[in-house]
C-alpha cells in the first residue's frame, strides 16, 4: 500500500509548506502530494485554495496578487503561531528540495484555476515540463488535475508522462469519464473515499449512477496497469475497507498512522 503524504504531513504542520513536506520525508513518507496555483505575473506556487484567505494573513484571490508578494505571506500562523516563519514555496523551490532526496516521489496537482486556452511559455503545462526537466524529476513525478483539459495538454505534449485523473462529482458517474480515460491512458485515478462508501452503502445514490460506477471500477480492478488511489484516509478503520476495492495507494494528512 503506497501512502501519500496529502500536502506533506499537514495535520501536524501547515500544509503546502517546505516545513510540511520535510518532515512526511523524515517520518518515512516516500510519497509526496501538493497543489499548485499561478500567481497574475504567471509563477507557479504551491497552494491548495484559490483564494489567500485561509492560509495565510492576507485575502484576495491567488491569481490577482503578484508572486513577489505571494512568496513572503505568512503561510504558518493559521496552524499555529509557532510556524510563522513558514511562507509560500514556489514550485521550484519544491523541486529544487526533492531533487536531493532521491527515493522520493511527488504527485503535483495542478489546479483548474491554472488552466489557460492557449498553449505558451506561461502555461502552467509548459513551466512545470522544463522545471521536471531541469532537476531530472520526470521519472518520480505524476502529474494530477480536476481539468481534463491540462491533462490533456500534458499527455499530447509528452506521450510517457505519468499522469492522474481526479474525476469530480459530475464525471464520477459520466461516460465521459470513460472517454477520459482512453485519452489519457492514466497511471492512476485519484477517487475520493465517498466512492468506497458509494459501492459499499448502495442506496446512497440513485441504481443507474451505481451500476455505471461499480462496471467502471470492476473494470480499473481488472486492468492492472491503472492505479487506484483514494483520498483522504485519516482513520485506519477506513483502511480496513479498502481491502476489498484493490486499492494501490491513499491519501492522508496524518502519515504517522500509516507508516510503519
Amino acid at each position: 500500500m503506497i501512502i501519500i503524504a496529502h500536502r506533506g504531513y499537514s495535520e501536524k504542520f501547515p500544509e503546502n509548506t517546505l516545513l510540511s513536506f520535510n518532515e512526511s520525508y523524515k517520518l518515512g513518507a516516500k510519497f509526496v502530494e501538493f497543489d499548485v496555483n499561478l500567481t497574475k505575473d504567471n509563477y507557479p506556487v504551491i497552494i491548495h485554495d484559490d483564494t489567500l484567505n485561509r492560509t495565510t494573513k492576507s485575502k484576495g484571490l491567488v491569481c490577482s496578487a503578484l508572486s513577489h508578494s505571494v512568496l513572503k505571506l505568512d503561510a504558518g500562523s493559521w496552524k499555529n503561531k509557532k510556524f510563522k516563519d513558514e511562507t509560500i514555496p514556489s514550485l521550484e523551490q519544491v523541486l529544487v528540495w526533492a531533487s536531493f532526496k532521491k527515493d522520493l516521489t511527488l504527485n503535483i496537482e495542478i489546479k483548474s484555476e491554472c488552466y489557460r486556452s492557449r498553449l505558451n511559455e506561461n502555461s502552467i503545462e509548459i513551466q512545470l515540463l522544463l522545471l521536471l526537466k531541469k532537476y531530472k524529476l520526470k521519472d518520480r513525478v505524476f502529474i494530477s488535475s480536476f481539468n481534463f483539459n491540462i491533462l490533456l495538454n500534458l499527455r499530447k505534449i509528452d506521450s510517457k508522462l505519468k499522469l492522474s485523473i481526479l474525476p469530480s462529482k459530475e464525471e464520477m458517474y459520466s461516460p465521459k469519464l470513460k472517454s477520459y480515460i482512453t485519452k489519457i491512458n492514466p497511471y492512476s485515478i485519484n477517487f475520493s473515499f465517498d466512492v468506497i462508501s458509494s459501492l459499499i452503502y448502495k442506496n446512497e445514490i440513485p441504481s443507474n449512477k451505481l451500476k455505471f460506477l461499480q462496471n467502471l471500477y470492476l473494470e480499473l480492478m481488472k486492468n492492472k496497469k491503472t492505479k487506484i488511489f483514494i483520498y483522504t484516509i485519516n482513520n485506519p478503520k477506513q483502511l480496513k475497507l479498502l481491502e476489498a476495492f484493490s486499492v494501490s495507494g491513499i491519501f492522508t494528512d496524518s502519515p504517522n498512522l500509516f507508516l510503519k
